[in-house]
């Protein structure tokens, strides 16, 4: 009998999550499309970048008047487009120094002179 409540939440989940997804579409901004979206027993999971908090909110807003939203997860970060391509910068600039040149652990025992 579990496993027939499971499958009706999966389904339930299944429709909610594409209700929350047609929702976000029908704001018309583009930058909600790349949100992802997971839903777990009506608890909507919302993750991903937006450039504005403008759009953060309504995609929030958005979200919390579907029907049968339980309750929403905001992994929503806004970031604006230099804060991405210098992260995009650092990222690529990340160089692994070869074995001879890496620095041993870190102490925090301070060394005495003798």
């Amino acid at each position: 009998m579990e496993s027939n409540n499971g499958l009706l939440s999966e389904s339930s989940d299944t429709n909610l999550r594409h209700n929350v997804i047609m929702t976000l579409l029908r704001t018309g901004y583009c930058q909600h499309r790349t949100l992802d979206i997971e839903v777990v027993h009506g608890t909507v999971i919302v993750e991903g970048k937006v450039p504005t908090w403008h759009l953060r909110q309504i995609a929030l807003e958005g979200i919390r008047r579907v029907a049968g939203v339980v309750r929403v997860v905001d992994r929503i970060r806004v970031v604006t487009k230099s804060q991405d391509d210098d992260a995009q910068y650092f990222a690529a600039a990340v160089v692994e120094l070869p074995e001879e040149e890496q620095l041993g652990p870190v102490s925090n025992e301070r060394k005495t002179p003798v």
